[in-house]
């Protein structure tokens, strides 16, 4: 699939949730996401991608310019993954909406961060 998004840089939307991607299985098609240069909403929820695959997922979004919404939920993301997701996100110009709910975040602080760069940035943040 990673090759394939390569093939479609056109793509502005992009929904594969609940495929179950583990962090390994996933770089490939994190490749493929870095090269649509116009995607503007990307639902990956519903998958495994805990830490590892958030990391990956977000040194491959290169787009801080061009994408709106972010769902991470349901992905088995811990305290270190989310803190991956904070880093990165303040790069991203255009955010309205960045879901990362049902994840396992236990740390009300760096939940407290998101919120105020969520606040900061006017962002809709679903935790």
């Amino acid at each position: 699939m990673g090759t394939f998004l390569k093939n479609v840089p056109l793509i502005s939307s992009l929904d594969i949730n609940s495929n179950l991607f583990k962090a390994e299985d996933a770089k490939v098609l994190f490749d493929g996401i870095s090269h649509l240069f116009l995607l503007k909403h990307l639902d990956i929820s519903k998958n495994l991608l805990r830490a590892e695959g958030t990391e990956s997922l977000t040194n491959s979004i290169n787009l801080a310019f061009t994408i709106r919404s972010l769902n991470l939920s349901d992905n088995a993301i811990e305290n270190k993954g989310l803190n991956i997701v904070y880093d990165k996100i303040q790069n991203f110009t255009s955010l309205l909406t960045l879901d990362v709910s049902s994840n396992q975040v236990h740390d009300e602080e760096l939940k407290n961060k998101l919120a105020l760069l969520a606040e900061t940035q006017n962002f809709r943040l679903v935790c």
